[in-house]
């Protein structure tokens, strides 16, 4: 299989109001983040799945592989690592008293001073009943296994998970209560192992998958429900609860829901925004996908998010994060030079942007980078559960450092330079949308000029690791500027006559 590094300019957003108040953000060449890790497993192996699922939390990250082969065939693994050096800390391993299940590491999560990992087709209450596994932090120590009140064959108890403090959500989207796989979710404490809700949606039925998908923040959890009908088959719907009670607060559904568009495939939740990937929905062609930003408090739509180049089948909106005001959305099926390498966006959703498009330094074609993401601070990590180093579909997962660029660095390679500089020249005298900076407009006041030219030039070889003095291109004295300028004028004036 081809292998490529490739380093690319990207860049940024045009917002347009759309009927009943939708805002729609897409954007044009954002910058792409600085990779720092590549995680692999400690002992990997063909068809592992290693990056099925992902989480972080402060310095830790944590992956699943679904199929990891230890202790036995298909038993499954989670790994946990070390931010700042990369380095593994733990392998954790489903109980060897358990009887054989597969799945451990489908879903995964960090707690307070716990990991919690899901084994969605555990049998050891009934086929498929599925359990969720708490360990401590940080030793690995086994803690409790967790599995619902009334947990039943096939419930795929712990498909997805999510956790806060001592909080954990589990989703169990295969339960039967209204129906065949209409779904529910569970909370419990992680510190006593005790369930303390079962939460169900309001208006339930059967073929639903409520808890396909869950997230949590503090005392608010969301659970969603993508095959949900209220708006046509598979159009889909996400639920927002109050986990002190275990009531639901609000039903969220986007503005402008089709059948098919499986809203509530992804969701996560932070502070007063809830984000909610709906990988199915046509804005961009068949399947190109798109998400949508909600007020927690409220319930109300406040803008719907497209990638800068979304194209028919990216799925954009597989995978959803939130930390604070930065959300980050996985595209497993985008394609760059090859079929299905995948891709994911970071939004600053203050400014409403696209900040930046993450690309793995060893992309390759199936790898589906992109089908779990996790971010926290400036740390973000995505999976790549497809990827072959280790043999098809052994897996891998990716960290990036998303930290806001430095003032003038337009491509976000970390460096004031001369690509900069390019950015600015090559847009000289255009008016762009105000405030997206990249574009060449540092200034954000929604034209490429002289003000440009001076942020990149006061801020000339800054950065923080910049390349070695002997590859750095001295400041421009006040006479190379004029013949920047006029090179500017020249490149406006050709474009012109063209």
């Amino acid at each position: 299989m081809r292998r490529t590094t490739r380093f690319r300019v990207c860049c940024y957003t045009v917002i347009v109001a759309v009927g009943t108040g939708l805002v729609t953000i897409s954007t044009a060449n954002a910058a792409s983040g600085n990779q720092r890790h590549k995680f692999i497993a400690s002992d990997p192996g063909p068809n592992e799945r290693f990056g099925e699922d992902v989480a972080i939390s402060g310095n830790l990250a944590l992956v699943g592989a679904r199929w990891h082969d230890d202790p036995f065939n298909l038993a499954g693994g989670a790994f946990l690592y070390d931010l700042s050096t990369g380095n593994e800390l733990l392998e954790l391993t489903p109980p060897l008293a358990e009887p054989p299940f597969i799945y451990f590491g489908q879903s995964v999560t960090v707690g307070k001073n716990s990991v919690v990992v899901g084994g969605s087709a555990q049998n050891d209450i009934g086929v498929l009943t599925g359990a969720a596994f708490v360990y401590d932090l940080p030793t690995g120590t086994f803690r409790h296994k967790l599995t619902p009140s009334d947990g039943a064959s096939g419930d795929s108890f712990s498909f997805s998970a999510a956790a806060w403090g001592n909080t954990a959500i589990i989703g169990s989207n295969q339960d039967d209560d209204a129906g065949n796989a209409s779904g529910s979710a569970y909370l419990f404490d992680l510190t006593s192992g005790n369930e303390l809700f079962k939460l169900t949606a309001s208006d339930a039925d059967a073929e639903d998958q409520f808890g396909y998908s869950v997230a949590i923040d503090n005392t608010t959890a969301i659970v969603g429900s993508p095959f949900n009908d209220d708006t046509g088959s598979n159009s889909g719907s996400a639920y927002l609860y109050d986990t002190t009670t275990g009531n639901e607060l609000f039903k969220l559904t986007p503005s402008d829901a089709a059948a098919g568009d499986s809203f509530g495939w992804s969701v996560a939740v932070s502070g007063n925004l809830a984000l909610i990937g709906s990988l199915g929905d046509d804005d961009d062609g068949s399947l190109s996908g798109s998400a949508y930003v909600f007020d927690v408090t409220t319930g109300q739509e406040l803008f719907k998010l497209t990638a800068s180049d979304a194209a028919a089948g990216d799925r954009f909106g597989a995978s959803v994060a939130l930390s604070g005001n930065h959300a980050i959305i996985g595209a497993f099926a985008h394609d760059l030079e090859d079929l299905d390498e995948g891709a994911a966006y970071v939004f600053d959703l203050t400014t409403m942007t696209e900040v930046f498009k993450l690309i793995p330094s060893d992309s390759g074609a199936n790898d589906q980078f992109g089908n779990a993401v996790a971010i926290d601070g400036n740390n973000a990590i995505v999976g790549a559960w497809k990827n072959d180093d280790d043999g098809t579909n052994s897996g891998s997962a990716y960290v990036f450092d998303v930290s806001p660029p430095i003032n003038g660095d337009l491509d976000g390679d970390g460096f004031v330079g001369i690509d900069d500089l390019s950015i600015v020249l090559s847009n000289w005298n255009q008016n762009v949308v105000p405030g997206i900076w990249r574009v060449g407009d540092p200034s954000g006041d929604g034209f490429v000029g002289i003000d440009d030219l001076g942020v990149v030039l006061g801020n000339w070889n800054a950065g923080a690791l910049p390349p070695p003095a002997a590859a750095r291109i001295p400041e421009p004295t006040s006479a190379s500027m004029l013949v920047l300028l006029c090179v500017a004028t020249l490149r406006h004036r050709t474009r012109e006559r063209g």
